[in-house]
């Protein structure tokens, strides 16, 4: 199953049991109930990866951005941002994210009982009118790992629950002095870490995306043009 180039407004995508779906390009949008894209597939039998490119999921109220259970998920080049519950939300899943970019205002990446690896990820904005939110929440035995990543006006940036782990070294807190470690939350003190989380060496500076945009063309005729326009974002 592969869904493309599409918009949804007010409705999302429901995936149960599918072999290896693809989501490229679409824009998912107002969303007021349930989770913008919804992802189950159980314990107990083979679970094939889902594909989640270049996909824009915006201001949808209903709960989550993404909510994913007992799944492998593979998310490129996606934004995630203003969902009604946390940005994006794993449950037993197997986890590769590379260049997305969240902005949340509750949890930004929720994992319970997860492996996630991240790289090159933007996570910023969670945990805000007061709420006591972070940017990467782990919990019941979670394993993350963190490269490259930028985090900064969070109030907890990463937070380790009980027996799970984050390696988050070499990624950008928002100063070059790095982030603070205190279970305190204090709106006058961001980008803190707490628990089982690996940060140093971190970086001074601010991660670059300088990977170039995806161009599909899906297919062409003899002697035909190529028309389109885009948008260049520097």
């Amino acid at each position: 199953m592969n869904i493309s180039y599409c918009t949804f407004e007010g409705c999302g995508i429901g995936i149960r049991y599918r072999p290896s779906p693809i989501i490229s390009n679409c824009v998912i949008r107002g969303v007021a109930h349930g989770s913008a894209i919804s992802i189950s597939c159980g314990w107990g039998g083979p679970s094939p990866y889902v594909t989640i490119i270049n996909c824009n999921i915006i201001d949808n109220h209903g709960f989550y951005g993404i909510a994913a259970l007992g799944a492998k998920v593979i998310m490129r080049g996606c934004i995630i941002a203003h969902s009604g519950g946390d940005a994006i939300h794993f449950r037993y899943c197997d986890v590769i994210m590379e260049r997305c970019r969240i902005m949340n205002h509750y949890d930004g990446v929720y994992c319970r009982g997860s492996d996630v690896i991240m790289h090159k990820c933007t996570i910023c904005g969670t945990g805000g009118w007061g709420r006591n939110c972070h940017g990467l929440y782990a919990e019941r035995g979670s394993h993350i790992e963190a490269r490259y990543c930028n985090f900064f006006h969070n109030w907890h940036s990463v937070y380790a629950a009980d027996d799970s782990v984050v390696d988050a070294a070499y990624n950008y807190w928002g100063d070059p002095n790095g982030p603070k470690y205190t279970d305190e939350r204090n709106p006058d003190m961001r980008d803190e870490v707490y628990g089982n989380v690996i940060y140093e060496p971190w970086l001074t500076e601010p991660v670059l995306d300088t990977a170039p945009p995806y161009l599909g063309i899906e297919a062409v005729y003899v002697r035909h043009y190529i028309k389109g326009r885009g948008e260049v974002l520097i």
